[in-house]
């Protein structure tokens, strides 16, 4: 497998788009290339593994628990059980490139990472405008703001990134491999508290207990390590002569990021205590709001209304 990835790593480094030359450099066209690449691939795998796990997931008795309660992407969490089961799988490989980049110094191994999560971002939001996977589990309409807001300063910053010398900072490097592998721990938990039954005391502890872990990581990595990492970035960028044109667009992207972190705190802190509530056995509603049917569900309805 390491094998496999380093041939592949250095064929993506090697890759060049001819009819783009004139227009930018060949470092350039390797990075516009692998992006490209982990567009189509992540694309494919989504298609072909969110189909693979619902058909998988639908034999487990979760599967008809959890579509009583909302999601955290999407509306339903039936139809959430897939988008963060994909999402854990590429922020898992993207972010442990990343991570293993930050802590072995190697800037080629964190730039793959960070061009694997480009080409996820470019994915999402191509699927946005088509309406593709995972637009097709319906995803809360807040959520699409969201991702845009997330995704733009990966997309725009990444050529000036990895063209200049900021590709080697360690601040930078430690925000892109603990922001997305901690994203990758976070839907992995939220996954499995899905597969819990609240309507069982224990199980609903258990979904308390797992729901404030993901609390304290994400506080821990996007609201105490992200801001002191960003900081320190945007010091180097001033102390190191940068263009303005990237220091500007990496304070402009910080300042972004920093807004997402924050937006998401006080669902999770409410969600949090409502759940802790019911975990001491006191009759609480856990939805705000009336759960909409789930993906299948809408499915069979609509079928059955065709065949009448």
């Amino acid at each position: 497998m390491d094998r496999m990835l380093g041939t592949l790593f250095t064929e993506l480094e090697a890759a060049r788009l001819p009819m783009l030359n004139g227009l930018l450099s060949g470092q350039e066209q390797s990075i516009v290339a692998e992006a490209i690449f982990w567009c189509v691939a992540y694309s494919l795998f989504a298609q072909v593994v969110s189909r693979a796990l619902r058909q998988w997931y639908s034999k487990f008795p979760f599967w008809d628990v959890c579509k009583k309660r909302s999601g955290t992407f999407a509306a339903n969490c039936q139809d959430d059980t897939i988008v963060l089961s994909t999402l854990t799988l590429h922020h898992g490989f993207g972010g442990g490139l990343m991570l293993a980049g930050t802590l072995l110094r190697d800037s080629q191994m964190w730039r793959h990472g960070f061009l694997v999560e480009t080409g996820f971002e470019i994915h999402d939001l191509v699927a946005m405008l088509l309406g593709t996977y995972p637009y097709t589990h319906h995803l809360k309409p807040e959520v699409k703001a969201i991702m845009v807001f997330h995704h733009i300063p990966g997309i725009s910053l990444c050529v000036p990134i990895l063209t200049s010398a900021l590709k080697d900072n360690i601040h930078l490097h430690a925000i892109g491999g603990v922001l997305l592998f901690a994203g990758a721990i976070s839907c992995a938990t939220g996954m499995a508290i899905y597969t819990l039954d609240f309507g069982k005391a224990a199980e609903m502890r258990l979904a308390a207990l797992g729901h404030w872990f993901n609390v304290v990581f994400y506080f821990i990595a996007r609201i105490i390590i992200y801001p002191h990492q960003a900081y320190h970035l945007i010091s180097d960028l001033y102390a190191g002569g940068y263009s303005s044109l990237v220091t500007k667009g990496v304070v402009v992207g910080a300042v972004m990021m920093m807004v997402f972190n924050v937006v998401l705190l006080p669902d999770m802190f409410a969600k949090g205590s409502r759940y802790m509530k019911r975990a001491r056995g006191l009759d609480i509603a856990l939805e705000t709001e009336p759960v909409p049917l789930s993906k299948e569900d809408q499915d069979r309805a609509m079928q059955k209304r065709k065949a009448l």
